[in-house]
């Protein structure tokens, strides 16, 4: 069973590429011996071949840009700033592990719920807990919906339009 999965992964990845499999955002998870000693404590990996990552090495943390490549077994990184690294990589069902030696790293893949919404995705308003405002029939504001048993509030009572310092006296 095990030879013709093997087998047909064999077929299909130079159809599609295996560098699509990692695509998207990756998190650090486990790091061996130490996160200080290597670590990729995040890294993104886009559909053009174009990666952004912050990467530890012998305690100096950097952040980097460049490209990438993936054939299932090997991951290569292309550096802007110069230079080739190469690793031994296996990707599994939610997690990349990468190594290098003796050095290891294992990478979960970040969900949509852990990435934050971009900017243009933001409420325009702070979330209050209030129904939306509903919206307006001919110009006119309809009334907004009531939550059975909510208590009532000044607007939905009808005359309620005194202060409430005017209310205690």
């Amino acid at each position: 069973m095990k030879l013709r999965i093997c087998a047909l992964a064999c077929l299909v990845a130079p159809l599609v590429g295996c560098g699509g499999a990692i695509v998207g955002k990756w998190e650090l998870a486990r790091a061996t011996p130490s996160a200080v000693v290597f670590a990729l404590d995040d890294v993104e990996f886009h559909r053009d071949g174009a990666y952004e990552a912050t990467l530890t090495l012998d305690g100096r943390t950097m952040r980097q840009q460049g490209e990438y490549g993936f054939n299932g077994f090997k991951l290569t990184l292309k550096p802007r700033t110069g230079g080739v690294r190469r690793y031994n990589a296996v990707r599994h069902a939610a997690s990349l592990e990468v190594s290098d030696g003796d050095r290891r790293v294992v990478l979960r893949k970040r969900s949509r719920e852990d990435t934050p919404p971009a900017e243009h995705d933001a409420p325009s308003e702070p979330d209050n807990g209030a129904p939306p405002a509903a919206p307006s029939v001919n110009g006119a504001p309809r009334a907004a919906p009531t939550v059975k048993g909510a208590p009532p509030t000044a607007s939905s009572v009808k005359g309620a339009a005194a202060a409430p310092q005017d209310a205690a006296r």
